[in-house]
């Protein structure tokens, strides 16, 4: 909401309605929309050519990345581990291995999958006003995505301790 005044005379900064919402994606706008779509599905494309890996883990390998530097050093898994093996299960509709491997990797994969459609919406329509309501929901699914990744990360250090069978 714009205000058209201010009633206290003593604030010297005014809001401005400069009607921002209500003008049209400019096409260079429009252009990275569709963009982001073409993105979304590149990383699928990867994804379903790559091989998941039996172990939940290292698919990522096939790409010529290095093994995990944090398994490496402390011998447990970081919380990222297994993200690319959901990505690749993911695709291949296979989403109870894709929930196994990781979580938050799956929700990550899905909210990918729901996003193309919208950006390419957004890129046809060319309407600004959505584009707070979808910033806002994008951060609230990278946050949920961030929270399931991080609890499944303690559950697997938690199942992968020393001490669980003294508990």
């Amino acid at each position: 909401m714009c205000p058209q005044h201010v009633s206290d005379p003593d604030i010297s900064i005014r809001p401005v309605c400069s009607g921002r919402a209500t003008e049209p994606l400019t096409g260079y706008e429009r252009t990275m929309w569709a963009g982001g779509a073409v993105f979304i599905l590149v990383v699928f494309a990867v994804a379903f050519v790559l091989t998941p890996s039996p172990s939940g883990i290292g698919t990522h390998e096939q790409l010529g990345l290095p093994r995990c530097s944090f398994r490496l050093l402390t011998g447990l898994p970081c919380p990222s581990c297994g993200m690319t093996t959901s990505f690749a299960w993911f695709v291949r509709g296979e989403f109870r291995r894709a929930f196994a491997c990781h979580i938050g990797g799956t929700l990550l994969a899905a909210a990918a999958a729901l996003a193309v459609p919208v950006c390419l919406v957004v890129a046809a329509v060319g309407k600004r006003g959505w584009l707070r309501p979808l910033g806002r929901l994008a951060v609230g699914v990278l946050i949920l995505v961030a929270c399931v990744s991080l609890i499944q990360w303690a559950i697997r250090l938690w199942l992968a301790s020393p001490f669980l069978g003294h508990l």
